[in-house]
């Protein structure tokens, strides 16, 4: 496993290792976070330190251990892992597919030249491009929803589908819908596996989801599809080469499938197993935002009003008093996150609202 910023944690990594049947070899790449976590890494597999080393000698050291598959779980590490895969003589996509993963711009030119999806785009590097850009792609250039399809509150109109490909084959395995962004564009969270959406519309998608993925050239392992629905029907947004953010959770608590396992059994060879029907539960995991205007958290108050919400089953908040938020850096200024089970989607938009209504937190605001 090439681990980085964004891999799953070790433990649940190993408990996954386990129940596939295998264990766990560890490459962590050069970042202060991987560095950071060599220690805990070495509690639940071997550890091969590529600091102040060769690829050839790295290489080396890793065949001496015969694995018989590789894996990541970080979108930085997914060109390494083709280049170590191709060394290895391992099964993973090609450094060309991998590039078609992780380029948007030629994600977006594979996708037009399948058939799959024809919205333009362009590239935007300095702001002296902006012209050129709309010219070619024209305007609106970014469609909201008194432009496009209209959603339904606390619900995004985007989803991402979890997939899987393995034998030439690329089959979903969980689709994810997505809560509405807070402002400006920070992801809330997902649930799933039921949603608002008509169950024919999810098919729709989950389809278009495997016809992405298939034709940027994913032969084996786990992907994501985000789809964006329209009043003209589903877009492909982009495709990433690895399991989305929130998947393991929702999968695995709605008794649908263990998407680390299906991940590992086909980096060894072995045909994944079909999602189940599931216990029927409908699992949410949902994102706590400051207001855009916030910039320091004054106090942290009222947990114990979060954790009685009825719907509620575990609350984590990793801000504290005097912490500064800023909006800009997206879905990693979440405060914390609220996970449990709703009955019904109408009851999880009830818990969504309440759980925003809530007084817990204040915040000391920017003077405008």
């Amino acid at each position: 496993m090439v681990y980085d910023h964004g891999s799953v944690a070790p433990k649940r990594m190993a408990a996954a290792a386990r129940d596939a049947g295998c264990k766990l070899v560890f490459l962590p790449a050069d970042s202060e976070h991987a560095r950071s976590m060599r220690r805990t890494l070495g509690l639940f597999g071997t550890v091969v330190d590529p600091t102040g080393r060769g690829f050839a000698e790295v290489v080396a050291e890793l065949r001496a251990l015969r694995p018989a598959g590789i894996v990541t779980f970080s979108e930085t590490q997914l060109r390494p892992t083709a280049r170590l895969a191709g060394a290895l003589g391992l099964d993973y996509q090609s450094p060309a597919d991998v590039h078609a993963l992780t380029d948007k711009a030629e994600q977006r030119r594979r996708l037009r030249a399948a058939g799959i999806d024809d919205v333009r785009g362009e590239v935007v590097a300095h702001p002296g491009d902006v012209d050129t850009a709309v010219k070619l792609v024209g305007l609106p250039a970014v469609v909201e929803s008194l432009a496009g399809r209209p959603t339904r509150r606390p619900f995004g109109d985007y989803l991402g589908v979890q997939v899987v490909a393995f034998g030439g084959a690329v089959a979903p395995m969980f689709p994810m819908s997505k809560f509405a962004f807070a402002p400006p564009f920070r992801e809330r969270g997902g649930y799933g596996p039921r949603s608002v959406e008509d169950p024919a519309l999810i098919a729709e998608v989950c389809g278009l989801a495997c016809a992405a993925v298939g034709c940027l050239g994913v032969r084996q392992g786990v992907a994501e599809a985000e789809i964006k629905l329209t009043g003209a029907g589903p877009r492909v947004i982009e495709v990433n080469g690895r399991l989305g953010g929130w998947v393991d959770d929702l999968a695995n608590r709605t008794g649908v499938t263990d998407p680390l396992r299906t991940a590992l059994l086909c980096a060894l060879g072995e045909p994944p197993p079909a999602p189940r029907e599931g216990n029927g539960r409908l699992a949410f995991q949902y994102l706590l935002h400051a207001p855009m205007e916030a910039t320091r958290v004054v106090s942290v108050h009222g947990l114990d009003r979060l954790r009685r919400i009825p719907s509620a089953e575990r609350v984590y908040v990793r801000t504290r008093a005097g912490a500064r938020v800023d909006w800009r850096t997206g879905s990693a200024s979440a405060l914390g996150a609220v996970w449990g089970y709703a009955g019904s989607c109408d009851e999880l938009a009830a818990t969504v609202e309440e759980i925003e209504s809530t007084d817990w937190i204040t915040y000391e605001s920017e003077v405008t």
